[in-house]
């Protein structure tokens, strides 16, 4: 299996309008975070399905760290991250939440690829602490 080398990176917004988050593979910038927001969610989660089916990672971590940007828009009823929708996908108003945002969607990801190798998936507690900072032990398991 090759190595994973996408990432998310924290971009600013032309014209300093807010930041956005985009995959990034070597020195090519790819999809936004929030792209598919226009995609159902029963949809998204028949693509995320699929993707584990048939072993295909990129897409599989692509689902899930979308899906947890809707799952946080959803939960987040306090303005906390005050997030609006482009047409290219999710742009963050402050520096501040858009870190925020970034932290919670690269532990999306490290979870995506944990549960893409090993099948289980990690529990809320544990993506919860590795949003803010936490790295699991060596040999850890959900």
């Amino acid at each position: 299996m090759d190595k994973n080398t996408a990432v998310l990176v924290l971009r600013e917004y032309r014209d300093g309008g807010g930041y956005y988050l985009v995959w990034k593979d070597g020195e090519e910038e790819g999809a936004w975070v929030g792209q598919e927001h226009e995609t159902t969610f029963r949809k998204l989660m028949v693509k995320h399905k699929a993707a584990f089916e048939t072993r295909n990672r990129e897409e599989y971590e692509f689902c899930c760290v979308e899906l947890a940007a809707r799952q946080m828009l959803r939960d987040d009823d306090t303005g906390v991250i005050d997030i609006h929708r482009s047409s290219q996908g999710y742009v963050i108003d402050s520096k501040a939440r858009a870190l925020q945002y970034r932290n919670h969607m690269r532990a999306a990801l490290k979870a995506a690829q944990a549960e893409f190798a090993g099948g289980a998936p990690w529990p809320d507690w544990a993506r919860d602490a590795a949003a803010n900072g936490w790295v699991p032990p060596k040999g850890w398991k959900p």
